[in-house]
């Protein structure tokens, strides 16, 4: 007798703990997690490279100098667009600053208004979407 109303205490104790928990608590599964991104503001109308380095071949003190170069563009479909086409615009602009590193230069003549303005010409004539308005070189060191 004894051992009858242990059972049916057990079988009680169970079932009670199976129905608060759930009968398929092993089938359900977890929601998917969403992996976490942080929205990052950017200004629309600015454009920022990645560090340019160029190599001063005529210069015995320097080896190289480091930019920092952001653009200003018409819209924000230029902006996609220079994204998308970024290889394209790193090399138009790599172009103009190797020219006027062998044309000699100098440091402080790579920061000077017509080599912003042969990078501005150079970067139309990538896009299509819009134009580039202004060129600003915001770092600029020689090492």
């Amino acid at each position: 007798m004894a051992l009858i109303s242990v059972i049916c205490v057990a079988g009680v104790v169970g079932g009670s703990i199976w129905l608060r928990t759930g009968h398929n608590a092993r089938d359900q599964q977890a929601p998917p997690r969403r992996p976490y991104t942080e929205s990052v503001k950017r200004p629309p109308d600015i454009f920022e490279f990645a560090r340019f380095i160029v190599l001063l071949p005529h210069d015995d003190n320097n080896a190289c100098l480091l930019l920092s170069i952001s653009v200003k563009v018409s819209n924000p479909k230029v902006y996609d667009e220079m994204s998308q086409k970024r290889a394209r615009c790193r090399g138009a602009v790599y172009r103009v600053l190797d020219m006027a590193a062998r044309a000699g230069y100098g440091q402080v003549a790579i920061d000077d208004s017509r080599v912003r303005q042969q990078i501005l010409d150079s970067l139309n004539g990538v896009l299509a979407t819009g134009t580039v308005d202004a060129v600003f070189i915001t770092d600029f060191s020689a090492v």
